[in-house]
């Protein structure tokens, strides 16, 4: 097979098929020819040898997502120009965000991913930054132009995920990216994970939680006496929010 025939493939299906019994010796060169790289021949022999495992076939999807999960650029670089970056690495940006692989990350921005890529419309890698605690990979996101406020399927953004983190620092990075609250954001985990310097910030910065939020956080919790419980409670009631009837607290 021409090198001619492997590009003309490769253009219209993006993922043509390696079939390692197609392949001799001197049928491998043009393989070879394929990736632009000094280490051409290593990501072949890899490639080839991958391909055992996968019934003596192989897409350039497949290597492609090989080497994006093992995290070798060097081989990945040699992919560039051949695959749509963003359809590679549609189904790993909440993998890759909460990971916090920034050369990884820094390369496929550069070469053309987009920083609101969204799988299904649910997870983005800013998700994934927040929920990892990657605090450098959120503001490199964010200098980036990442969308703070964007909203999935489900109705969470980043600060769903920024909560689920106890990171006050992780929403402060939101609210300097542009964070704005809006009536759609689940807070409610926040009363979950009863950490009192986040439900402090939430309160603060003008977070709205569910009129009976206190007697859910009681309800809710494993240590419905616990002192964090407590001070979560105390926190909402300064906020003025309602006294639940029979509220435990009461010296």
């Amino acid at each position: 097979m021409s090198l001619q025939q492997l590009l003309s493939e490769i253009t219209t299906a993006e993922e043509f098929e390696l079939i390692k019994g197609r392949f001799d010796h001197e049928s491998l060169d043009p393989c070879y020819r394929l990736f632009d790289s000094v280490k051409t021949k290593e990501v072949c022999s890899a490639l080839l040898r991958h391909c055992v495992s996968m019934n003596h076939k192989l897409t350039i999807k497949d290597g492609f997502s090989y080497y994006l999960q093992t995290v070798q650029i060097d081989y990945l670089a040699c992919f560039i120009g051949y695959v749509d970056i963003n359809k590679m690495v549609i189904d790993f940006v909440f993998g890759i965000g909460s990971n916090g692989y920034m050369d990884l990350i820094a390369f496929l921005l550069d070469n053309g991913l987009d920083v609101n890529l969204c799988c299904e419309g649910y997870s983005t890698m800013l998700f994934g930054a927040c929920y990892g605690k990657r605090v450098d990979l959120i503001r490199l996101l964010i200098e980036k132009g990442v969308d703070v406020n964007y909203h999935n399927s489900c109705d969470r953004s980043a600060l769903y995920y920024a909560i689920r983190s106890g990171e006050v620092q992780i929403i402060d990075l939101l609210i300097i990216g542009g964070y704005r609250f809006t009536e759609q954001d689940d807070i409610k985990t926040a009363l979950l994970n009863h950490t009192p310097s986040i439900i402090q910030r939430l309160v603060d910065m003008k977070a709205v939680f569910a009129p009976d939020c206190i007697l859910f956080l009681i309800r809710n919790s494993m240590e419905k006496t616990g002192q964090s419980v407590k001070t979560c409670a105390e926190i909402l009631l300064q906020a003025g929010y309602p006294k639940p009837d029979n509220y435990p607290f009461d010296d």
